[in-house]
């Protein structure tokens, strides 16, 4: 693992006809390694889908998970922005 760290978006598909974002952001680093962060960020879309969503198991399983590497000054303002709805 290299020492600079790499942020990441999860967004999940699951088809459920709702138009609403089913994501989270995560950093994989040497304190954070990509399994763990990988496996953290399932759950939490899991997690989202069923208790916001209302999503099915047939719906999850069949849906999308999509990652893709963002820059750092981008995850800090998504995670700003996340902040400041949790507030």
């Amino acid at each position: 693992m290299s020492d600079e760290s790499q942020c990441l978006y999860f967004a999940a598909s699951i088809g459920t006809g709702e138009d609403q974002s089913i994501d989270t952001i995560a950093i994989v680093d040497k304190d954070h390694p990509r399994e763990s962060v990988f496996e953290t960020a399932w759950a939490d879309l899991q997690y989202q889908c069923r208790r916001y969503h209302s999503a099915t198991g047939i719906a999850m399983a069949t849906g999308a998970v999509v990652v893709s590497e963002m820059s750092n000054k981008e995850y800090e303002a998504e995670r700003s922005d996340r902040e400041l709805v949790l507030v």
